[in-house]
């Protein structure tokens, strides 16, 4: 996880409960960006299963934050946040646990906040995991005279 100097630091953080297999799979992925990660902090919200245990003997150069009990998903990214901006990251990528992450997707991502310093936010296009070739997820629309937020380009291919 070294990272170059003249690129922006990233920290990821990926939520684990009761999922080491995921989870595991998940870092392994992060760990193989083209783009050098800063760091990966796993929190751990109080699993029962053993899962802190497996990620930490598997991933031992991950930071794994434990969790006495489980804050749920926004809990778990808050206390990850707060360590990776503790910790001098420019930007921090949240991650499911069951997200596979494509290796040029977080030097992407970067490249697209560091093209507009007036963005705040970006994020990937999502794919099934079964069905790679069609979109999970590119964005919503938030128009304020919808009644809900519509998601764009559900099942829709993804080239």
């Amino acid at each position: 996880m070294d990272t170059n100097a003249s690129q922006p630091n990233v920290a990821a953080v990926v939520v684990n409960w009761n999922g080491a297999a995921l989870t595991i799979a998940c870092v392994e992925s992060l760990l193989a960006s083209r783009y050098a990660i800063g760091r990966v902090i796993v929190v751990d919200n109080g699993s029962t299963d053993g899962s802190a245990q497996a990620i930490a003997a598997r991933l031992p150069a991950v930071e794994l934050l434990r969790s006495t009990h489980n804050r749920g998903f926004a809990g778990g990214c808050n206390l990850g946040i707060r360590a990776a901006l503790a910790g001098g990251a420019s930007y921090v990528l949240l991650a499911n646990n069951d997200a596979f992450v494509a290796p040029d997707m977080l030097g992407e991502l970067v490249a697209t906040l560091e093209a507009d310093p007036q963005g705040g936010l970006a994020g990937p296009l999502i794919c099934y995991a079964h069905a790679p070739e069609l979109v999970w997820y590119l964005a919503d629309d938030e128009r304020r005279w919808l009644p809900v937020p519509r998601r764009l380009g559900s099942g829709e291919p993804a080239a």
